[in-house]
């Protein structure tokens, strides 16, 4: 079987994302069409080119490359962000997954254009416990992003947990099935 350039993208993003969903994988490298994802995944697994589990007999594969993510439904969501932007045709200049700043580790940076204006988001999934805003203010108050950044991102938190507000810091809520992610992003 030949590996082509789009087999290549697909084990690179999962290699930077950590882990991947069949649904993504459509989206992003299948224009949508989720049996070219599921038949092209089958045969790519079937070379040891990636590995996949299942979490359950009705549910979609989950693609990863080297050792099986500890945390993989925390980390699915990172690539099920980007997933979801890309269908609703947001341009991504940049991602990182995830992203060390001074001494906090994010799980998903994300540098978008929207509408002609660049937005930064520094993105928390929190499936079990709160946002801790007190690493976000270390930063804020250090200034550690102008060394990255041109301004100061936002917080992006995807929790179905309530989020504490904070007047120094532009947070921003969104559910952990992100669907109102747009909408916040966009806000």
């Amino acid at each position: 079987m030949i590996i082509t350039n789009r087999d290549q993208k697909i084990k690179e993003f999962i290699d930077e994302m950590g882990i991947c969903d069949t649904k993504s994988l459509s989206i992003i490298f299948f224009n949508g069409s989720l049996r070219s994802c599921q038949a092209r995944m089958k045969k790519l697994i079937t070379i040891n080119y990636v590995k996949c589990f299942r979490e359950s007999i009705p549910g979609q594969n989950i693609f990863y490359t080297g050792r099986k993510p500890v945390q993989w439904k925390h980390k699915i969501v990172c690539s099920q962000i980007i997933a979801e932007l890309m269908k609703n045709n947001i341009e991504i200049l940049k991602y990182r997954c995830p992203f060390k700043i001074d001494k906090v580790i994010v799980d998903l940076l994300l540098v978008l254009r929207i509408n002609e204006e660049i937005k930064i988001y520094y993105c928390e999934v929190e499936r079990t416990k709160k946002l801790d805003l007190n690493k976000y203010l270390d930063l804020h108050y250090k200034k550690a992003y102008k060394e990255y950044f041109p301004f100061e991102p936002s917080i992006l938190c995807v929790s179905n947990k309530k989020c504490k507000n904070d007047n120094i810091l532009d947070i921003r809520e969104c559910k952990l099935d992100l669907s109102d992610l747009i909408e916040q992003i966009k806000e």
